[in-house]
């Protein structure tokens, strides 16, 4: 039998400072100073299961979004580095929200703020989410495979539910926007 400790790290970002966590490299460094933490901590050298879950209002946001397999291979990287076989990484989850909020967005004024409001809008717009659905439909039935399989908004796609990709993907791109100019 093998003894593990189960273990779930939570990675506040806000609590590092928002200085620190402003790209995916520093988000990294986080996830390793928190494993090193954790290995520190543990007198015995039972194996560590653990849970890797990225939270709170960062500039890091928009970077993040659509990087977690990139994410995940990274931080197996350093647990590995780190740990050798005593650490173990089942799960690593995004949960960061933009470090500027709608609101501040909207008071902008400019491209981007225009941009989100049209995103806001486009779920109750009846013909540009057919049209949208149609469009994504034809790119997602051109896809192998592997990636319709590795792309959980795919089956999304193929129902025709674009309303609710288009909400969760519009933070991240307005913040990655936001973040370019």
């Amino acid at each position: 039998d093998i003894d593990l400790i189960n273990s779930t790290i939570f990675l506040p970002i806000r609590y590092f400072g928002p200085s620190t966590a402003t790209d995916l490299p520093a988000v990294i460094a986080l996830a390793n100073h928190a494993l090193e933490a954790l290995l520190s901590r543990q007198a015995d050298t039972k194996p560590i299961c653990v849970r890797v879950t990225i939270t709170g209002r960062s500039a890091a946001h928009g970077e993040l979004f659509g990087m977690d397999a990139h994410l995940r291979e990274e931080i197996l990287a350093q647990a590995a580095a780190l740990g050798g076989e005593r650490l173990w990484v089942e799960k690593v989850k995004v949960e960061t929200t933009p470090a500027v909020d709608a609101d501040q967005i909207r008071g902008r004024a400019d491209a981007i703020a225009d941009l989100q409001t049209l995103l806001e809008e486009a779920p109750s717009d009846e013909a540009f989410m057919r049209s949208l659905a149609e469009d994504l439909q034809q790119l997602t039935n051109k896809a192998p495979l592997e990636l319709t399989q590795a792309v959980p908004d795919f089956k999304a796609i193929r129902s025709g539910d674009v309303g609710s990709i288009v909400q969760s993907v519009t933070p991240a791109l307005i913040a990655q926007l936001a973040r370019a100019t």
